[in-house]
């Protein structure tokens, strides 16, 4: 069976565990992963992983990277399928402080694109009414903003409160359901763009960059499901596993 050449797992396949034919185990070639799926290069960028790697595998590069074989497969397997189950053994063998690591580092990440995005945007519309410009700019800058918030609201609230819990200090009142209740998905807006792109943007636009800004725009909003479906489905049931010791 041939690994599909964006990564992803189709329909009705087994689950990529470490005998399966899929390229996800500790003894998989690095560069064979990132031939099957390029979008994991967001990944090893976001784990300190530089390129040049050679012919090394997984269980070498986390050896000398010191990160967790099975922290680093969990990440590759969810941002290379649309449909993967999340079992629960992930978050058994989970360290919280990896997934805090690379949650963080993600927000790092986006809080540089989007203000490329917005160079890009300015870029494309110039030729257009001012007014265009004005709308996109207005939105990108919002939009901004809004990540701005919610990743300030992560870092300082929710991220110091897991180490706390995590090595045994009271909680202060604070729990992962107040930060479930609240937890917005930040991509929707991107959606919103898009369309004002594809739809609205006057054909005097520059066509190339609006390609280029659609595509962008098209893999930020891919990354960024991917960056709640993590912290939904992993991070907050870890939490939520953490509390229920602590109260007992």
């Amino acid at each position: 069976m041939k690994t599909p050449k964006n990564g992803a797992i189709p329909e009705g396949s087994a689950f990529p565990g470490q005998d399966s034919p899929w390229l996800f185990s500790p003894k998989s070639k690095l560069a064979d992963l990132i031939q099957a799926n390029y979008k994991l290069l967001f990944v090893l960028r976001r784990m300190g992983i530089a390129l040049g790697f050679g012919e090394t595998n997984v269980e070498e590069m986390c050896r000398r990277y010191e990160i967790s074989p099975d922290f680093f497969l969990m990440i590759c397997r969810i941002h290379s399928s649309d449909n993967l189950p999340l079992p629960d053994e992930w978050i058994e063998r989970l360290k919280v402080s990896e997934l805090i690591d690379y949650l963080h580092r993600s927000h790092q990440y986006y809080s540089r694109q989007i203000p490329l995005l917005r160079q890009k945007v300015r870029q494309m519309a110039s030729p257009c009414e001012p007014i265009h410009l004005k709308i996109l700019e207005r939105f990108i800058d919002d939009y901004q903003q809004e990540t701005l918030h919610h990743f300030a609201y992560e870092e300082e609230t929710v991220f110091p409160y897991i180490r706390d819990l995590a090595e045994g200090r009271p909680g202060n009142g604070y729990s992962i359901e107040q930060f479930e209740r609240n937890h917005s998905n930040i991509e929707e807006k991107l959606n919103d763009l898009q369309n004002i792109i594809l739809k609205y943007l006057p054909e005097n636009s520059q066509a190339d960059l609006r390609d280029e800004v659609l595509f962008d725009i098209f893999l930020l909003e891919e990354d960024l499901n991917k960056h709640t479906l993590i912290e939904n489905h992993i991070l907050i049931p870890y939490v939520a596993q953490l509390e229920s010791h602590e109260n007992r």
